[in-house]
């Protein structure tokens, strides 16, 4: 099942039917859907929220072909003279992945000393819990000064990150009377926008045709 960004509850204009994904991945679901409409006569957000829908439909299995193609097409296209913004994109990541490598590094140490757990839980479920997170965007004193205050604080620590492609994004969680997020600053970069988006989109798509039964399309 695809894990995307979480949206705000958003009404699609179909059904009052709430979508699962962040509104700059809509935005290119929406442009989507007009050309996938035009060209095959199907609604590509219908698709992706409700694929049995087009169950038992003539030729479909051809036309989520053509579908795929077409989400291929748009995003190329949508990165095409993007090339200073994606050496910006990797050069800003090279800088986050150092970051995290350190960061790791002081809070296993910090850990080990203070016998605390450090742990790489699959998830961590608050509750109403509130949670309270603290953005870095570079490594000196006052950064490890926070962690020794957090490890101090804490039941464990919890080592959240992501990849993204090669590149790690740190992100830590403590846990104690209160719940702290410790978080390097990610980069707000245009490629990387259109990149999550297109991840979440092929991934809603590819659940979307595995719903549909092989053997429903009517010949």
């Amino acid at each position: 099942m695809a894990n995307g960004p979480q949206a705000n509850a958003r009404d699609t204009g179909n059904d009052d039917v709430e979508v699962p994904w962040d509104e700059q991945t809509d935005a290119f679901i929406s442009e989507l859907d007009d050309t996938v409409l035009q060209k095959y006569g199907i609604s590509f957000r219908k698709l992706l929220l409700t694929p049995r829908a087009y169950a038992g439909r003539k030729g479909i299995s051809d036309t989520l072909g053509n579908v795929r193609a077409e989400i291929g097409t748009y995003f190329d296209g949508m990165m095409a003279g993007l090339d200073e913004e994606q050496e910006e994109l990797e050069e800003d990541l090279q800088k986050v992945n150092e970051m995290y490598a350190k960061i790791d590094q002081l809070i296993a140490s910090r850990a080990t000393a203070a016998k605390l757990p450090y742990i790489t839980p699959a998830d961590i479920g608050f509750g109403d819990a509130e949670l309270e997170t603290v953005y870095v965007d570079d490594y000196d004193g006052s950064v490890e000064a926070l962690v020794e205050k957090f490890v101090s604080m804490s039941n464990y620590a919890a080592n959240m990150s992501s990849k993204y492609k090669d590149y790690n994004l740190g992100i830590w969680i403590f846990s104690g009377p209160r719940q702290y997020i410790l978080s390097v600053k990610q980069p707000e970069n245009i490629v990387m926008d259109i990149e999550n988006s297109r991840q979440y989109i092929e991934g809603y798509f590819e659940d979307a045709v595995a719903a549909i039964p092989e053997t429903s399309e009517t010949k």
